[in-house]
């Protein structure tokens, strides 16, 4: 099972190098992260594939203040996805856009409240569920908790935590 602390310590490296591989601490498989931008994670844990938080739009940020960097590839090249996490609705977190871009329509998906979920539903993604802090869950053979996270008001926000089921 991955843990907090294996997450943790990929983290660090992820945000310098862009992308880090760390062995899970029972020794079961890898756990891999792209930095895509800002939020936007790409994770693949020991085989299944996980996209955190879609947002590959530019111009991302505060005019005048700061800008996020350019996604490191577009949506379309993220590849066959297992999941689709959506932590929060606030900008740099959900991209309607984006998602309408993805072509892993049959990934499933979790997100914070129903209006993501009706937006992802009316583009075409089948498996969409909203999720709430305290829900544990296994999907595509990955366990997830769900726990609280804090939004900036715009609604409500969710963690997600990962490990082989």
């Amino acid at each position: 099972m991955l843990t907090r602390r294996a997450f943790a310590l990929a983290l660090p490296a992820l945000a310098a190098a862009g992308a880090s591989l760390a062995a899970d601490e029972a020794g079961t498989g890898t756990l891999r992260f792209l930095r895509v931008r800002h939020r936007t994670l790409l994770i693949d844990l020991a085989g299944r594939r996980a996209l955190v938080d879609p947002c590959f739009e530019p111009g991302l940020g505060a005019p005048g203040l700061f800008a996020s960097a350019a996604p490191a590839f577009p949506a379309e090249a993220t590849g066959p996805l297992d999941l689709l996490l959506v932590t929060g609705c606030e900008p740099g977190a959900f991209s309607a856009a984006s998602t309408r871009r993805l072509r892993a329509r049959e990934a499933r998906c979790l997100v914070p409240d129903e209006r993501i979920a009706k937006v992802l539903r009316h583009q075409g993604f089948r498996r969409v569920r909203v999720v709430v802090p305290g829900d544990q869950l296994t999907v595509a053979g990955v366990e997830v908790q769900i726990s609280h996270s804090a939004s900036l008001g715009i609604g409500p926000g969710v963690g997600f935590h990962l490990s082989r089921a």
